[in-house]
């Protein structure tokens, strides 16, 4: 009864529960067409009488190969493997935490929302005694950083005056686990210059402040370490309706987001009009360049991303295929009448081109296709993010000794 279940609402997933006060882990895995089972209890195999039926197969096996790695890893770095709570998924339970050099440090195998695409990697979270706003811009602009996360293909997910998060995306069937874990030992050679080791003797919640004493403890919010004491849940909930005042404070920039993003959307078209030029041919100008484009210059203008931005970014991208793909259409009009610009045959041929030409409606169709695809998943990811940052994931390290 339990299979049948579980083959209709949880192809994979992962369990924690205590036994008589023993930790236990049942984990099910899909096999073909039928589930696998495996438990853990004590971080001990549990071998179960199947009666006849396989109920432990090869997803099992790698799964338990991959947590053995990790312990065996973190053990390697001072690192106690905790897996984590907060997902079902058999790929993204395994994490350590602990000490490298005096600093409190988090691995764990997970996955990162990136604008419309979702990436399987690595978050590697590093606490560090407060620093000021100067100090956050060296690091961001140190060199060698800056190399070994280009070299590691990490990229700086968060970053503030008291700790940051790293995310890697390893290379498929190259990087290895143990990959991962020398690239973040790089990393923290290379800041260790700029911050040092955070005595964690008090509750970072604010105004609190308690004392090492009183039960401090390690809490995740959004993947990054701090230290809280008991009253844990109210400190977050502050700290989320301090971040939604401030982004409702911050100006939203939108005049100067749009003259930028009228330069990024013409950068993002007119370069297409040289491939008439140059090969004689012509093609529509997809809207997904520009908008491209259009975004980078808004983002550089510091325009705050919400529904109206990301509108007239749309509208903006749109101006652009259509602009690019009319010059193009007027670039390859003129190579082949030898560059002979003749006002009244421009205006008929722009005539022509406006009511029917059929490279102008393909760019145009597709581009209103594109568009509102990426709009409406733009608007949900960016809905979900700003979910995140006014209302915290949080997840408790149980029983993780600060000193």
């Amino acid at each position: 009864m339990v299979e049948k279940w579980h083959e209709f609402l949880d192809k994979e997933s992962i369990h924690n529960f205590d036994i008589d006060g023993h930790p236990a882990v049942l984990g099910i895995a899909l096999r073909m067409s039928s589930l696998e089972y495996f438990l853990l209890i004590d971080g001990k195999l549990v071998e179960a009488d199947g009666k006849g039926k396989k109920l432990f197969g090869k997803s099992s096996s790698q799964f338990l190969e991959t947590r053995q790695k990790w312990i065996d890893l973190g053990k390697a770095k001072g690192l106690e493997y905790r897996p984590t709570s907060n997902t079902k998924q058999l790929a993204y339970i395994h994490r350590v935490i602990g000490r490298i050099d005096d600093f409190l440090v988090i691995i764990q195998a997970e996955k990162k929302q990136f604008r419309d695409v979702e990436l399987s990697g690595f978050f590697f979270s590093l606490k560090y005694a407060s620093i000021d706003p100067e100090r956050i811009e060296k690091i961001k602009n140190d060199q060698i950083i800056s190399e070994i996360c280009k070299d590691w293909q990490m990229g700086l997910d968060q970053i503030s005056p008291t700790g940051l998060v790293l995310f890697m995306k390893p290379v498929p069937n190259e990087d290895t686990e143990e990959d991962v874990f020398e690239a973040f030992s790089d990393f923290i050679k290379a800041i260790s210059i700029h911050v040092r080791p955070a005595m964690e003797e008090r509750c970072e919640g604010s105004p609190c402040g308690s004392s090492i004493g009183q039960d401090l403890q390690v809490v995740l919010v959004n993947g990054m370490p701090i230290i809280l004491c008991q009253e844990y849940e109210k400190h977050i909930t502050d700290m989320g309706k301090k971040a939604e005042l401030e982004y409702h404070e911050t100006p939203s920039n939108l005049l100067k987001g749009t003259l930028y993003g009228i330069g990024g959307m013409l950068l993002g078209s007119l370069p297409w009009v040289v491939i008439p030029v140059i090969f004689n041919t012509v093609y529509p100008v997809f809207a997904i360049f520009p908008l491209a484009a259009t975004q980078l210059a808004m983002n550089y203008a510091k325009t705050k991303r919400n529904f109206v931005s990301l509108l007239i970014a749309s509208m903006l991208a749109m101006v652009g295929s259509i602009l690019g793909t009319y010059l193009s259409l007027i670039a390859f009009w003129l190579r082949n009448h030898s560059w002979i610009f003749d006002l009244e045959q421009l205006r008929e041929l722009t005539q022509r081109i406006l009511e029917d030409s059929r490279i102008m409606n393909d760019a145009i169709n597709f581009s209103w296709l594109i568009l509102g695809l990426l709009f409406i998943l733009a608007t949900y990811y960016r809905h979900k993010e700003l979910k995140r940052l006014f209302h915290p994931e949080i997840e408790v390290i149980p029983s993780f000794k600060l000193h």
